[in-house]
Order: C-alpha cells, then sequence, then structure tokens
C-alpha cells in the first residue's frame, strides 16, 4: 500500500468522508474569475481583489508547496435526528449547516490528524486550511476530484450533493494527483431562478453582495431593499441548494459532530429576548455564534416584521429600547410591516428618546416612508 492509499485509508477512520489530491500549481481560471468578479461588483468584498493573485497560487502561501490534500465532510443528518418544530407561531431559519457544531473546529482536528498521521510515515512540513479566505477551497476540492461545480458555485459530491464542509492540506511532498470529476451540472437554471436576490447573475456567476448567506451576516445596517426578501432567515440561506436536483437523493453523513445544537427553525421572540448569556449558550458552539448576539436579534427583527402579524407588534414595539441601535433602527422598519399597527406613535415616541444618529435616521424614516426602500 503506497503513501496515498494509507492517507485515503486512515481519513476514512476519522470520519473523513471524501478525500483528493492535486498538485500545488496556481489556480489561473479561479484567479481570472476573481479578477474580473473584483472588476464588476468592487474590489471591497473579503477575499476577490488584491488577495487573489496570493489565494490562487499556493506557493505564495507556502513557498515549498509541492502537493494539496482536499477533504470533504458531509453535515446532513437524518430526519430522526433532526429537533421536533417549535409551535410558536413565529418560527425563524437557520441555514442547516449552522445548527451544529462549529465546522472550523471538527475540520481542522480531522486534518491536523490526517498530517500528524503522514508525519509518523515520512517527515513533511505542512499548512491547514478550513474556509480562512487564504486558500481557494472550492478550486482544490474541485482539481482534487472531490466534485464539481454547480452552477450555485458550490461544490457537489457523487455521494453527499453540495452539503459538505471543505478544507486543505499544503504538503511539501509529492503525492500523484488525482483526475477532475466531470462536471455533472446541466445548467437547468432552478438555483438561478430560486436566488431571492438575484445574486445568482446566472449559472456559475455569483453577485456575493446580493447573497443573503452573507447579507444575514454583514454588520451593520441591512438595506431595506433585502429585508422583505430575508423571509424568515436569520443565518444563512439554502435556497440554491435545495432546489437543485443533484441535491435530491443523497446519503446523510450522519456524523455525530454535526447533529444540530440547536433547532433550524427558533422562536423568534425567545431569541429577540434572550441575555449574553443565554445567547452564548444557546449560539456559542455553533457556525452561527461567531457573529454575536446583536447581529442575529437584528435579523430576528426583520423577520418578525416579514411576518406581518399583529400579534408580533408588542414584541417589535419591545425592541425599539434594545440596547444595541442596530436592532432598534431595524426594529422601526418591522414595526411598519404590522398590518393595522399604529406604529407612527410608537415611533414618534421612540425618535424623541432616541441618542444614536443611525438609530435615529432609521426610525425617522420609517415614520415618513413605512417600509419602502431607501431612494
Amino acid at each position: 500500500m503506497n503513501l496515498k492509499q494509507k492517507i485515503q485509508q486512515f481519513a476514512k477512520t476519522i470520519g473523513i468522508d471524501l478525500i483528493g489530491f492535486t498538485t500545488a500549481e496556481p489556480f489561473e481560471e479561479t484567479e481570472r474569475i476573481l479578477q474580473e468578479l473584483s472588476k464588476n461588483i468592487g474590489s471591497e468584498f473579503p477575499f476577490i481583489n488584491h488577495t487573489a493573485k496570493v489565494r490562487c497560487n499556493p506557493k505564495h502561501i507556502m513557498p515549498n508547496a509541492r502537493s494539496i490534500i482536499s477533504a470533504a465532510i458531509s453535515y446532513t443528518v437524518s430526519e430522526e435526528k433532526l429537533p421536533k418544530r417549535d409551535d410558536s407561531p413565529f418560527l425563524g431559519w437557520i441555514s442547516r449547516y449552522a445548527v451544529s457544531r462549529d465546522y472550523h473546529i471538527i475540520m481542522e482536528k480531522k486534518l491536523q490528524q490526517v498530517a500528524e498521521y503522514i508525519k509518523q510515515i515520512k517527515p513533511i512540513e505542512y499548512k491547514i486550511f478550513v474556509d480562512d479566505g487564504l486558500m481557494v477551497d472550492r478550486a482544490v476540492a474541485q482539481r482534487a476530484g472531490i466534485g464539481w461545480f454547480g452552477g450555485n458555485t458550490c461544490i457537489f459530491t457523487e455521494e453527499y450533493g453540495s452539503w459538505v464542509f471543505l478544507g486543505n492540506i499544503l504538503l511539501d511532498i509529492e503525492i500523484e494527483p488525482d483526475t477532475p470529476l466531470h462536471n455533472k451540472c446541466d445548467r437547468c437554471g432552478r438555483c438561478v431562478k430560486a436566488c431571492p436576490t438575484g445574486a445568482l447573475v446566472e449559472p456559475y456567476v455569483v453577485n456575493p453582495y446580493r447573497c443573503l448567506s452573507y447579507i444575514t451576516q454583514m454588520r451593520g445596517c441591512i438595506p431595506r431593499e433585502f429585508r422583505p426578501l430575508m423571509s424568515k432567515r436569520i443565518y444563512g440561506c439554502d435556497t440554491c441548494q435545495y432546489v437543485c436536483p443533484k441535491n435530491h437523493e443523497i446519503k446523510a453523513g450522519d456524523h455525530e459532530e454535526f447533529y444540530p445544537l440547536i433547532t433550524p427553525y427558533p422562536d423568534l421572540i425567545s431569541i429577540l429576548n434572550m441575555s449574553k448569556k443565554e445567547f452564548d449558550i444557546t449560539f456559542g458552539k455553533t457556525a452561527a455564534g461567531w457573529r454575536g448576539k446583536n447581529i442575529i436579534q437584528r435579523n430576528a427583527v426583520i423577520a418578525l416584521g416579514n411576518y406581518k402579524d399583529e400579534r408580533a407588534g408588542d414584541v417589535i414595539k419591545k425592541a425599539l429600547l434594545h440596547p444595541s441601535p442596530q436592532v432598534r433602527g431595524h426594529a422601526a422598519w418591522a414595526l411598519t410591516r404590522i398590518e393595522g399597527y399604529n406604529y407612527k406613535n410608537e415611533l414618534e415616541k421612540a425618535i424623541r428618546r432616541e441618542t444614536d444618529e443611525y438609530a435615529k435616521r432609521e426610525m425617522l424614516y420609517s415614520l415618513e416612508n413605512g417600509g419602502e426602500p431607501n431612494e
């Protein structure tokens, strides 16, 4: 058994579903795409412009790199392992990947085990990367034969669809590379049509500024045009994955590490009432917890507004007193969405006591324009 086969066998024993190998040669096509994207949408989006040349050339990251190991772990679990829905009338929605333990920690630990295993056989230098922006994870996975690019820009695997976490190991030794898989995306266009914000401009072309996965995680003020489109989402968006036919009949990974710690359908009122301690206990170990309580509560108040249900009115009104000006500002917008609610009186009172300039501007705009987008 050669080194490559030994690594493959060991990876299976520690719960890595798929493992592939490629060279440390530059990802020239990916660099071209990233540079083109930066011209079309701007250079401020993380990891697109000034770092593209570094990210797409492994030798810029590790000069003596000769091979890359790409690993994938499925994060889907069987239906019976999912928490039951709460009977609350106001449920939010969290992306599938974000309800279990933080995958960065789990994947990095497994890749560290692989690297240490190799070191027992042969001296190596290595670097590990898990979704940290330094490597083009999807391009590596594609070239290493893990999967192919779908029209929604996700990597799709034969057994597990696109519901996989990716990670890489850069190595200073040569390992026989694998052959890329045949691309099975048939450009049916379902992901493009289903995208709530039009972030998928066409198959394989995404405007990340319009993607709800990014928008629900962004700091500060969410542009008004996107707030109704968020619907009940409070973290992430899996729409383009759910509609893809390649994800309809797949195998569940059922890894215990990725059993849900929280429900994908949390009670929005409970979230808005959470203390910092309660938030840390509930969300702290999940991938959804890294942005913090105020971001999640900001999104929760938007989701409540999108219900347009008068029963949520008093809960949103209470959020006008929230410690975070971001939550207070978005609560003003959400209150205008409640059908039949006398929001003007509440906003006038909130404006008189408001001391934060951002929150006051949001409240004034909502008072004058309701839930309409800014011009």
